[in-house]
């Protein structure tokens, strides 16, 4: 029989069940919640949603997962308190750190490599059989144009403004995340947001600072936090040594020393 591969499951780790945040964090109500929702989570990249522009209702998901309303939303609060869920500007959830809880796009493609081997096997076993040959064809193409489809589902086009903000900050990492981060703020965080941004590039580039220093798109979007506002004005910068500069100094000092 053909395996077939699926992104609808994630890797479950024990240890890190047993002996995480997660154990210490929230009871055992709690948790069997959270693994509920994961499986909704699970179908729709992280999203927990009725449909693309629908949240769940609450009274809807507690009646889907057979549990009490007050205890679903009391949870809810706590995982978004915790930080492991976002609650996006039109109320839909999504798992904060949900790329953690999935196969990286290099074992996805080895499933799949290992997948495609074991169709080519079984095309060989069925080989005496036209009819049978022609039918793995067909799932074989069949697979293919759900995997494109699946792209093309996930390829994302996002709007002039995050674009705006996007270009001119100084570290580009976890984009689609930002993106998530950014929906939560109002149209006047926003504006703010792209002068920030301007202002903190100019900043880092004239003090050189090392990617590593330089605050995450995510966290200098978040909303509780508000990091954007220490840079809604011009950056007041003395002038910086160069490390071409230090260095020209140092060789400098070294000859006057061995004069």
């Amino acid at each position: 029989m053909i395996k077939r591969t699926s992104r609808n499951w994630i890797p479950f780790w024990g240890d890190k069940w047993l002996f995480g945040s997660m154990r210490q964090e929230f009871d055992v109500a709690e948790r069997g919640i959270w693994w509920d929702l994961m499986s909704i989570a699970m179908k729709d990249e992280g999203f927990i949603r009725a449909n693309e522009d629908t949240p769940y209702p609450t009274q809807q998901l507690a009646g889907m997962l057979i549990i009490p309303e007050d205890l679903l939303e009391r949870t809810i609060e706590k995982f978004i308190e915790k930080g492991k869920y976002t609650r996006l500007k039109n109320g839909t959830l999504y798992i904060a750190n949900w790329k953690k809880y999935c196969f990286t796009d290099r074992h996805m493609r080895r499933l799949e490599e290992e997948t495609d081997d074991e169709m080519s096997a079984e095309e060989d076993t069925m080989s005496e059989n036209a009819d049978k040959v022609g039918a793995v064809a067909d799932t074989r193409e069949e697979k293919r144009r759900v995997d494109k489809n699946r792209k093309e589902e996930n390829r994302e086009d996002y709007p002039p403004e995050f674009e705006a903000f996007w270009k001119n900050y100084p570290k580009k990492k976890e984009k689609k995340d930002a993106y998530i981060t950014w929906e939560t703020l109002t149209k006047k965080q926003k504006e703010e947001v792209i002068i920030a941004a301007k202002h903190y590039k100019m900043e880092t580039d004239a003090m050189e600072t090392e990617k590593n220093y330089i605050k995450n798109p995510k966290t200098f979007l978040n909303k509780k936090k508000e990091k954007w506002k220490d840079y809604l004005e011009p950056p007041k910068i003395t002038k910086q040594q160069t490390r071409q500069e230090k260095d020209a100094e140092r060789a400098k000092e070294w000859y006057k020393e061995e004069d």
